[in-house]
């Protein structure tokens, strides 16, 4: 497990560094000030998700692989249905 301190080391791929470096220098901040706001941004969305979901979060798609509850097969008809007049309408 690697040491987490609060002086962190960053690998961003060179994209990456370039659109931080771009983004700080048109927001008139440094690219560390740029960092630690898109952090505190993210943690305080997080928070207030944690908040409002019912669920626990998960990977996105992993419902899907794994539903929390097996459908009915009743459930499994009327989805098979719904995709199929939406796949109809979609042409």
């Amino acid at each position: 497990m690697a040491k987490f301190s609060k002086s962190i080391r960053l690998n961003l791929t060179s994209e990456m560094f370039e659109k931080v470096r771009a983004e700080a220098k048109h927001s008139g901040i440094s690219a560390s000030a740029l960092i630690r706001d898109a952090i505190q941004r993210s943690l305080s969305e997080l928070t207030a998700l944690r908040r409002t979901s019912p669920v626990p979060r998960r990977k996105p798609g992993s419902l899907l692989e794994h539903p929390l509850v097996d459908w009915t097969r009743a459930e499994r008809q009327f989805a098979d249905e719904v995709m199929r007049v939406f796949r109809e309408e979609d042409r």
